[in-house]
């Protein structure tokens, strides 16, 4: 099991910002309750949203449908669970169209071994 802790210092957070800015992938941070407290631009283009206001604060079952939610939200837990990334492979199913994704969670703990961001 890999429970070793990732912890980003202050002079890191440019260089974070800068990786998920400039990732054409989707990159998001979530909080304990599976509500987005970070995104980066793929995030925003990929559901045609305008800034990332219209994403904080809001939960992984307002952006996709039910059963799409529920799969993340299993790997999200599958990952808390066993302290390390998990990934998975699924179709999402979005405005009539139908793509193969695939989706890590990553539990990230504080110093003293406490879940803090997903």
């Amino acid at each position: 099991m890999n429970t070793e802790v990732m912890t980003i210092s202050k002079g890191d957070s440019l260089l974070l910002s800068a990786i998920m800015e400039n990732c054409r992938e989707i990159i998001t941070i979530k909080d304990l309750n599976f509500r987005y407290i970070a995104c980066n631009n793929a995030f925003l283009e990929h559901f045609n949203l305008k800034n990332k206001k219209e994403a904080i604060e809001k939960n992984i079952f307002e952006f996709f449908n039910e059963k799409d939610a529920t799969i993340i939200k299993n790997n999200i837990e599958n990952s808390i669970k066993n302290k390390a990334p998990s990934t998975i492979i699924f179709e999402v199913h979005r405005n009539n169209i139908t793509k193969i994704v695939q989706q890590t969670s990553t539990p990230v703990f504080e110093e003293n071994e406490q879940l803090k961001y997903i």
